[in-house]
């Protein structure tokens, strides 16, 4: 994975690229059923304006795939992952996406 980066003049918008990779060979199939209830995923919805931006923090993950894009958008880095935000699968609720620490640098999972 780290030739991705080598490769590049600069490593500046190849980290989405790398996590895609290193999720999709070590995420077994039944991953979501396993983190759903367990992981919670800090995200910041990304909003149209004039709407602000706001907290999500997601626990449910219907597929294997809404649980990578979950995760790429909870580590999501505005101008370094990649050109735009990470856009989530319909299931998840949320369009489109951005680090969570963004809008909540502490988030606390529901109920707690």
């Amino acid at each position: 994975m780290s030739s991705i980066c080598r490769s590049s003049a600069d490593c500046k918008y190849t980290l989405k690229a790398l996590q895609i990779v290193g999720l999709a060979n070590t995420c077994p199939d039944y991953a979501h059923s396993k983190c759903s209830g367990r992981f919670f995923a800090s995200i910041t919805e990304a909003r149209q304006n004039p709407e602000p931006d706001t907290e999500q923090v997601i626990s449910s993950f219907p597929t294997r795939n809404s649980l990578i894009q979950a995760v790429l958008a909870s580590s999501y880095i505005p101008g370094f992952s990649a050109r735009s935000t990470v856009m989530l699968p319909s299931e998840l609720g949320v369009a489109a996406a951005y680090d969570g620490v963004c809008t909540n640098p502490l988030p606390v999972p529901p109920g707690e």
